[in-house]
Formats: structure tokens, C-alpha cells, sequence
């Protein structure tokens, strides 16, 4: 596949996964409206409150979810604008003067009069994006600045300058009255970088009546006029000066690239640090960070001292930060501009310096040495190698990136669920005792006959547990078949017997050495098998704890898609450890419970391999061929392992005859302590799991009594904010509620 269909494959894997960040923005603006929802009901209902919910409600922090949310949402916006491009980003970053420019020249086609370079114009101010638009004419969409942008980038030389205090402009028309000999008198010959902020600021007082009309406007415009707009002076003249670009925002140039495997991608110029107009750095890498699929670090060694910057590293360790180091790992390329000829020649040095670069263990993913004045060399050395690690690897880089945003989602979710426990206590504050004992019927019902079904549950375990568990010995009668059809085939014998530095009974030992591993891992695939059969024993008794019909308690858990030990372990989190204290130990031993094969059968498994162990046999078996008649050794080999195996196989079987009841037997113990724990136990001097049970309940009316709760209160005039509100809150509470989905391959 072509390098421009694996881009447009990666941009419409993109587009399917644009639904799963909305929809979890749209989750995360949910739970925002129940959060803002509570803080509004605790402001406006504290007057007809009971005091209990009052202190309650007024202990809930909401401030870590506060504040996760400002984190989440402004990546979710992030990876909306990345994942609805029409194209790929490659970001050109490095100190000015390194060659950007004429890089970007030589991929695009375009010259000195479009893309300012350091032998004609610059762009200082401007970000320039050079998009591949095959069979376009070259134009330009030129984006200028609003009025507030405007002001706002004024007033950031003003307090540069003059300091934190220092006056502001309201606006446009007021810049050109600012006073800049006034201005240069207050800065000191000693104040050095706002001296030169001084020159960049004039530029504006004086020439923002020439700008002013246009800005908040975006124009397109042909490629004649672009010089115009983004460059400081003429490439042909530079005595004839330009200051539009003092406006302008972006500059968007739509061009057909040489290159056939470009595809749809964009290059993204950003100004080179080292120029002392505001914000070049941080705007560098908000772009590395927002706008970029790969970033191509320039670097042109001095051609007398030819060397790595400190600020080259420098460059590496904010770009590495900004993207996450494993990004920049896969994404990142360092590009050492090699002169050959010309101004300032620094190839002799090349050679050393990348070899220095390549000793580093770096957030790199590769170093390119390309002579930047040659186009063919600029295809084929950096353009291609970029474009072909993009189409390789950045369907995984998203999907780490997705997986990040998954992180956060998920600390969102855990501030989240702090609310929603500490909401649940409330709730229970919530209920007045009339409303308990309106309930307490149902409740005790609902205990009574939750504890009986438990008592059925292990009474026909009961029955069963002298029998064999049926499910284990049909999968453990697969594996002892095994035994008997998983010998060795003879063309295996033969490929051990041609091994020219084994004797014949070296072979023998060998096969058996693999034969004995062989079978003993088919045996611990049973864990598997046992595995299911625990899960699916709790899951009897999570459907007595948790059906509307019996005990209920998945009206509190929102269970969807939680497996048995999850369930169990999410119901005992909610416990709160003090007060619920018997429930929570009736609930862990059951959690915990599990059966595997090295608890209870691969030991005695193991003891019955000795027949092929030669290692502990007394008596080796003797072999009568030789190595010059393979074939007959091959035949006899293959008896003796016959032979041996029936007898592993017999004394496995026999073994396995008492060992198919420990399943039921286990089970039925598991089941009996859980029932005796959560109908019987009780403190000393103190509460019985029962009264916890009900103290459950009773916290838990408005959720698991959802419709006769809100009728309840209704007809006892209670707000039915408060209903509307707990409601809101839960509803938003279920685990992996605010994630990304990202099980399609974008």
C-alpha cells in the first residue's frame, strides 16, 4: 500500500473514533450538571433540611472533580480538533536560522517569495501552514487576528516591558497613541531584552492603522500577494517593508506538493526561538502539543565550532514533555542540516555529531542528516522516512494517546465516585424515621427472604457434595485422553535420533522430559475451566444479592458488565468499613475464593509422571537398536513410550477418581460460610449482621425504592428537588462511565 493511502486509512480510522470522544464529553457534561446540580440544592435548601443532611451534604468536596474536569475537558477538545483532520501535521520546530524554510521550500515547491526564508523575508509574528492540495493553484488563506487578540498581544509587551502594573490599552485606536518616548525613557540601558521588546512593540504603535480594519477578517489571496501578508520585507527588494503580518494569525497556503507521496498532509512552520518577540517558545509547543502528528527538530552545526546545543537538548527535553516521552519516541525526528557548499560548509563534522546523537538514549525516533539544499535529498532522506514511520506507526500512537485521555477520564471518574459514595451516605440522612419505619416491613422481608434463598442455595449443595462436579471431570477427561494422543509422532523421534550429538537413550530421555512438561501444562489449562466454575457459583449468589426479587442490591450498583468478583468487590467498597463491618467480612472470603489446580490435583498429577521420569527410576529402560538402524530405534523408541504412558495414564485416572468430588465439596463449604457469616454473625455486646443489613436498606430507600420513596416523600411535601438531584447523581456513578471506547482500531 502507498504511503498517501495508508494516511488516508489513518484519517478515516480517526473519524470512527470521533462518536466515543463525544459521547464521553457528553458523559463527563452529565456528571458536571449533577455536580452543579448538588452545589445548587446545598445552597438553596439549607433552611428545610434536617440538620443530619445539612452536615452531611456540606462535607462533600467537589473540588478534585473541579478541577480533573478543567484537565479532561480540555483534552477531549483536543482530541476532537486531532482526530477530525482532513490531514497529517508535521511541525518544523528549532532555533531560528537553521534551515525551516528552505526545507519546506524544497517539500513543497514553493519558493522564497511564499515560504520567508533567512536569505530573503521573514515571518516573524505569523504561523504558516503549508498544506498539499494536488492540482491546486497556489493561494493563501490568511487569518488575521480579532481586536481582542490584538490588544491583548499589545498589552503582553506592555507588562514585559514596564512590568505586572503597567497601563493598558482598551483598545485598537488607543495603541497608536501610546507614548514610545515616554516609554523608552522608563526602560534603563541595563534592561536589555526589553530594550529590543521596545523595537517589536514600536512596530505596532506605529503601524496599526494600516492593520486595524482587517483584523477578526479572513481573506483569501493569490499567490503574488502572499509575501505581502507574512513577510517583513520584499524577497526581490528588502527595502520595501511589510507589516501586515504584524495582524496576521495564521497563514494557511494551499499548494500541489512535488512529491507523489506526500499525500494529505500539512507542514506546519513555526518560528524559530531565538527572536525576541513574545511567545515564540510556548507558542512553539502549543503547537507541538495541539497541531502536530510529527515533530521534525531542526539543528544546522556551526561550521566553525560544529556542535550540539545545550538548547537543542533543551528543545528535546520541553517537546518530550509536552507530547509524553513515548510519543516523541515514535514521532519526533531530529534533522541535522549538513552544508556542503556555500556559506559556512560543516559536513567534514556531520559523521561525529550524529554518531554522538545515536550513542544517547533519547525520546527520539530517528536522526536524519540530509543536506537541506537539495531537493532529492530532502525527499528521500527526510520526507519519505517521516512519512513512512507516520503511516506505520501513528494508528498505535493514537490509540496510546486515546489511552491517556482514558487516565485522566479515569481519575475524573474516581472524584466523581468520592461524590456519589459520600451522596449515598447522605441519602441515608436523607430518610427521617417515619420513613423508616413506614419501610421497615419491606425491609425485614426483603432480608428474611433473602437469607432463606441463601440457605437454599447451599441445602442443594448440600445434596451434590459427595458427587462428582460434572463440568470438571468432562474437562479433566479431555486431558487425561490427552495423555494417551499427544505422544510424540515418530517423525518427531526421528528428528531427535538425527541430532548427531545424541545417544540413543539421550533421545529417549529427552522426548520424555517433553512429554512430562506437555502433559502437566495441559493439566493446568484446567485452571481455566475452574476458574468459570467459581465465577459462575458467586454469580448464584450475586443473583440472590442483587435481583429485584430477592435482595435488591444491584439497584445500587449498576452492575452492567461486571463480572462476579468485580460485583463483589464494588459492593463491599460502598460498605463503609466502620458500620458494615460484619457484611464486609462475610462478603471477602467469598470474593476470594477460587479453585486451582496447584491447590488441589497438579501435585498428585505430577507424582503419577514418575513411570517416564528416568531421573528417579531405579531400573532405565533398555534399548536393544542402535543409531545405525534409525528406523527400528525409531520404532522401539515409540513402543517404550506406549508402554510407559499407559501406566502414567492409568495411575492418573485413578487419582482423578477422588478428585472430581473436591469441586462440590469446596463449594458447598464456600456457600455455607457465606450464608452462616451474613444470616448469624454479630459483635460482641454489639449490632448482628442483620441490624447492618437493615441499616443498609434503610440508607439505601431512595435507590432501591426508588418509585415508593418518591411517592413517599411527595405525599409528606417533601422537595422534589432532592429526589431529582439523587437521582441526576447516580445515574452517572456505574465504573467505566466516563471513559473512551477505543476497542475499534482507528
Amino acid at each position: 500500500m502507498e504511503i498517501p493511502q495508508k494516511i488516508d486509512r489513518i484519517i478515516a480510522g480517526r473519524k470512527k473514533l470521533l462518536p466515543h470522544i463525544k459521547e464521553a464529553m457528553e458523559r463527563a457534561q452529565k456528571a458536571r450538571k449533577a455536580v452543579d446540580s448538588l452545589n445548587f440544592f446545598r445552597s438553596s435548601q439549607i433552611d428545610s433540611l434536617p440538620p443530619e443532611l445539612v452536615e452531611k451534604l456540606a462535607s462533600i468536596s467537589t473540588e478534585a472533580f473541579d478541577r480533573q474536569y478543567g484537565v479532561v475537558m480540555a483534552r477531549l477538545e483536543s482530541l476532537l480538533q486531532r482526530f477530525s483532520r482532513e490531514e497529517i501535521n508535521i511541525s518544523f520546530v528549532g532555533r531560528a536560522g537553521q534551515g525551516k524554510s528552505l526545507v519546506l521550500q524544497r517539500i513543497s515547491g514553493l519558493e522564497g517569495d511564499v515560504i520567508p526564508s533567512a536569505d530573503g523575508s521573514d515571518c516573524t509574528g505569523a504561523r504558516s501552514i503549508i498544506s498539499n492540495s494536488p492540482g491546486t493553484e497556489t493561494r493563501a488563506e490568511i487569518t488575521f487576528y480579532t481586536e481582542r487578540e490584538f490588544i491583548d498581544i499589545v498589552n503582553n509587551y506592555l507588562r514585559a516591558i514596564l512590568g505586572p502594573s503597567a497601563y493598558q490599552v482598551g483598545s485598537v485606536s488607543a495603541i497608536s497613541n501610546i507614548n514610545m518616548d515616554d516609554l523608552k525613557s522608563r526602560v534603563r540601558y541595563d534592561q536589555v531584552t526589553e530594550t529590543s521588546l521596545l523595537l517589536h512593540l514600536e512596530k505596532y504603535v506605529q503601524h496599526v492603522q494600516e492593520i486595524q480594519d482587517r483584523l477578526g477578517s479572513c481573506v483569501t489571496i493569490s499567490k503574488n500577494e502572499i509575501e505581502s501578508y507574512v513577510a517583513q520585507y520584499n524577497s526581490k527588494n528588502t527595502e520595501q517593508k511589510y507589516y501586515t503580518y504584524l495582524g496576521v494569525k495564521q497563514a494557511n497556503i494551499l499548494s500541489s506538493f512535488p512529491c507523489s507521496q506526500c499525500g494529505k498532509i500539512v507542514l506546519v512552520d513555526t518560528i524559530g526561538t531565538g527572536a525576541t518577540s513574545l511567545g515564540v517558545e510556548e507558542e512553539m509547543l502549543r503547537t507541538v502539543k495541539e497541531d502536530s502528528d510529527a515533530v521534525v527538530l531542526m539543528m544546522r552545526p556551526d561550521a566553525l565550532r560544529p556542535r550540539v546545543e545545550a538548547e537543542d537538548y533543551q528543545f528535546v527535553e520541553k517537546i518530550s514533555r509536552a507530547v509524553t516521552p513515548e510519543y516523541a519516541k515514535q514521532m519526533l525526528f531530529w534533522l541535522v542540516n549538513r552544508v556542503e557548499t556555500g556559506k559556512a560548509p560543516n559536513a567534514a563534522q556531520i559523521p561525529e555529531i550524529m554518531e554522538q546523537l545515536k550513542k544517547q538514549n533519547l525520546p527520539v525516533a530517528q536522526y536524519l542528516n540530509v543536506d537541506c539544499w537539495k531537493k532529492e535529498e530532502v525527499e528521500e532522506r527526510l520526507l519519505i522516512p517521516v512519512l513512512e514511520q507516520l503511516s506505520s506507526n501513528l494508528s498505535s500512537i493514537d490509540r496510546m494517546i486515546l489511552s491517556g485521555a482514558n487516565e485522566q477520564l479515569s481519575a475524573l471518574e474516581q472524584a466523581y465516585h468520592i461524590i456519589s459514595s459520600r451522596m449515598e451516605r447522605a441519602m441515608g440522612a436523607s430518610v427521617n424515621m417515619d420513613e423508616r419505619r413506614q419501610f421497615r416491613h419491606k425491609i425485614d422481608r426483603t432480608i428474611s427472604s433473602m437469607t432463606n434463598r441463601l440457605r437454599d442455595l447451599y441445602l442443594q449443595r448440600e445434596k451434590e457434595k459427595e458427587l462428582p462436579f460434572l463440568p470438571f471431570k468432562e474437562a479433566a477427561s479431555v486431558k487425561l485422553k490427552n495423555v494417551l494422543t499427544n505422544l510424540p509422532s515418530k517423525e518427531t523421534i526421528m528428528r531427535w535420533l538425527n541430532d548427531g550429538t545424541i545417544t540413543q537413550f539421550n533421545a529417549l530421555e529427552q522426548l520424555s522430559n517433553q512429554l512430562r512438561l506437555q502433559i502437566i501444562n495441559d493439566f493446568l489449562e484446567l485452571n481455566n475451566t475452574l476458574h468459570k466454575i467459581t465465577l459462575g457459583i458467586k454469580m448464584e449468589v450475586i443473583h440472590v444479592l442483587a435481583d429485584e426479587d430477592k435482595g435488591r442490591l444491584g439497584l445500587m450498583l449498576c452492575p452492567a458488565g461486571m463480572d462476579a468478583n468485580a460485583w463483589l468487590q464494588a459492593l463491599r467498597n460502598k460498605l463503609d468499613e466502620n458500620q458494615f463491618t460484619l457484611i464486609r467480612s462475610a462478603l471477602q472470603p467469598l470474593e476470594e475464593f477460587d479453585l486451582r489446580m496447584e491447590n488441589f490435583l497438579i501435585y498428585k498429577v505430577r507424582c503419577c509422571l514418575q513411570p517416564i521420569d528416568w531421573s528417579i527410576n531405579d531400573q532405565p529402560p533398555q534399548l536393544f537398536n542402535k543409531l545405525d538402524n534409525k528406523e527400528a530405534l525409531t520404532d522401539e523408541i515409540d513402543s517404550q513410550l506406549r508402554h510407559f504412558i499407559e501406566d502414567v495414564h492409568q495411575k492418573i485416572e485413578d487419582e482423578l477418581i477422588d478428585f472430581y468430588v473436591f469441586p462440590s465439596t469446596a463449594i458447598f463449604a464456600v456457600m455455607r460460610d457465606f450464608h452462616d457469616r451474613a444470616a448469624f454473625a454479630r459483635i460482641e455486646d454489639g449490632d448482628t449482621v442483620v441490624d447492618q443489613w437493615r441499616y443498609l436498606y434503610e440508607d439505601m430507600i431512595p435507590i432501591i425504592w426508588e418509585d415508593e420513596h418518591t411517592a413517599y416523600t411527595a405525599s409528606a411535601s417533601r422537595a422534589e428537588e432532592w429526589n431529582s438531584l439523587t437521582k441526576a447523581i447516580y445515574e452517572c456513578a456505574a465504573d467505566g462511565y466516563f471513559l473512551i471506547d477505543i476497542k475499534e482500531e482507528p
